[in-house]
């Protein structure tokens, strides 16, 4: 019989066990975060020289967490969501349609 520390040792298993390749669409909009708040910061700064050095790099750790966030949210996480949605949508109505010609559709289009 398996004990309660046992299933902890194989779920943390199996959370090491994943690749390092699946980190890479973290690891792309941290740096392209990075990147683009570096190329705004550093417009910010050449326009506005008398701004002090230590608000630059606030403002540039600020506005490449918040860049990477987002682009990672618009182009990774939200587009799962859609389709997750969208399948769950058609297998309701598959199951709608299977129910037979009486049943009305659950969305009326």
């Amino acid at each position: 019989m398996r004990n309660i520390h046992q299933d902890h040792e194989s779920e943390q298993q199996s959370a090491r066990s994943t690749h390092w390749y699946d980190r890479i669409p973290v690891i792309s909009s941290s740096l392209y975060g990075i990147v683009i708040a570096a190329a705004l910061v550093g417009t910010y700064l050449g326009h506005n020289p008398d701004t002090r050095p230590v608000v630059g790099l606030l403002f540039f750790v600020c506005l490449s967490v918040i860049i990477s966030y987002l682009w990672h949210w618009v182009f990774l996480l939200h587009p799962r969501d859609v389709a997750k949605r969208i399948e769950e949508e058609q297998s309701v109505h598959k199951k709608g349609s299977e129910a037979g010609p009486n049943v009305p559709p659950i969305h009326p289009h």
